[in-house]
Order: structure tokens, then sequence, then C-alpha cells
């Protein structure tokens, strides 16, 4: 009993504010701001990220009038920088915000959110870096899904990342420094991939020329097309297989 009342006080004077625990979040709101020119995002917690190709810069934040507030931006050095500062705990599980990045250039998106970053359309970058499980960080692990038309695309995740990829890509670079991220890029045809594998679970590729890198851990490699060469070192008990 004694615990239930504790618990309820900080419920109470822990979440008072303007945009805390108990305040409505308010009817949708969209608002649209023109950006100066990047070629980075940063990517907080708690949104959702459309990535939509075009020859202007902007950002659309669809969300809630008593929610909108906690997030700001600014371009700084080529990098588009979001935060987004909830101030209740309760709320940091839950999607307070899509954003919809416009942009004609992208290089890298380094991405804290527990929720998806995505493209309806085909992105044609010529070379993109997707990391999500910032090592020494805060944040979270991001289910990237994208279609692609590039010459290199790099997947760096240390945690739960899961990066499911569309498409066709003339290099593709895997690197899954441990716990358990995934990759399905089965739909994504690749001419040469590389990868280092060190997760506990799967990586599922279409490489047409080359698949040459390292297994370091219990996850297999799953090949949908069996290329020229495929030149595979195995420091555990991961494997690969050819479906």
């Amino acid at each position: 009993m004694k615990k239930s009342i504790v618990f309820l006080m900080f419920l109470i004077f822990g979440c008072s504010s303007e945009d805390g625990c108990f305040s409505k979040k308010g009817d949708a709101v969209t608002k649209i701001e023109t950006l100066a020119g990047f070629h980075t995002i940063d990517i907080p917690m708690n949104v959702s990220v459309e990535i939509i190709p075009n020859n202007e810069s902007k950002l659309e934040i669809h969300s809630f009038e008593n929610r909108i507030s906690a997030l700001s931006f600014s371009v700084k050095d080529s990098v588009l920088i979001i935060t987004n500062e909830v101030s209740c705990e309760m709320l940091k599980s839950y999607e307070t915000a899509v954003l919809k990045i416009h942009t004609p250039t992208l290089k890298r998106i380094n991405s804290h959110t527990q929720f998806n970053v995505y493209s309806n359309d085909t992105l044609r970058y010529p070379s993109l870096y997707l990391l999500t499980s910032v090592p020494n960080e805060s944040g979270a692990s991001t289910h990237f899904n994208l279609k692609l038309n590039s010459q290199k695309i790099t997947v760096e995740d240390n945690q739960v990342g899961y990066f499911e990829l569309k498409g066709k890509v003339n290099e593709l670079d895997v690197k899954l420094y441990g716990g358990n991220g995934t990759v399905d890029a089965k739909q994504l045809r690749a001419k040469y991939v590389n990868i280092y594998h060190r997760s506990n679970q799967n990586i599922h590729l279409f490489p047409i020329n080359k698949l040459e890198g390292i297994i370091a851990s219990v996850g297999n490699v799953y090949l949908y097309n069996k290329p020229d060469t495929v030149s595979i070192e195995r420091l555990y008990t991961g494997n690969v297989f050819y479906k």
C-alpha cells in the first residue's frame, strides 16, 4: 500500500508540467519549415521519420498541440539536428511525432529512435550511411525500411536495429558489431557485399558478384542468389546458407 501511494505521488508531482503525463495531447497539428541544405540527419527518440527525395530542403512535423513544442531543430555544419525534449518519463516510450524530411542530398542518418525510418519513394542518393544503436549514447534501435537505388549503402548497428532494404546497389557494407541486429536485404540486389557479423540474429542478402567478410557469432547469413565469389571467414558457429 505504501509503495502504491509513493508511486501515485510521483505521477502527480513528477509529471505536472504543460507537457506532462496528465495533459491532453490536443488536436493534430502540422508545421512545415524550410531548411538550409544538409547531408546528415540526427534523429531523436520517440519519432517516426519518412525520408522524401525533393529538390528543396524542408521539414514537416506532424504532431499534437501539446506535444509539438517539445520538438526543435537546427542545421549546423550540414547536419540537421532534431531534438525531442519530452518532460514526462511515461511518454518516452510513445511516438510523439511523425517527421517528413525532404532533401535533395543525403549522406548519413544517425538514428536514436525506437520507431521507423522509412521511404515510400526510391532514394537515389549516391552513398548513404545508416547508423542506429549509437555506442555510448542514449537512444534506441531503429527499424529502417528503405527503397534504394545507390552506389554504396553502409549499415551499422550495435544492439537490436532492423534494416529492411529493397532496390539495387553497387556496394553494400554491413557492420553488425553485437547484440541482435538484423539485416533483411534479400530484395536489395547488391553487386558487391562486405559483412562483419557479430549479431545473434541473421543477415539476408542478394549478392550478385561477390560476398566477403567475417561471421563472428551465432547469427547466420542467408543468400537468395549465388554470387560468383564467396569468401567468408567463420570465427564462431554462424554459417552461410543458400535459399
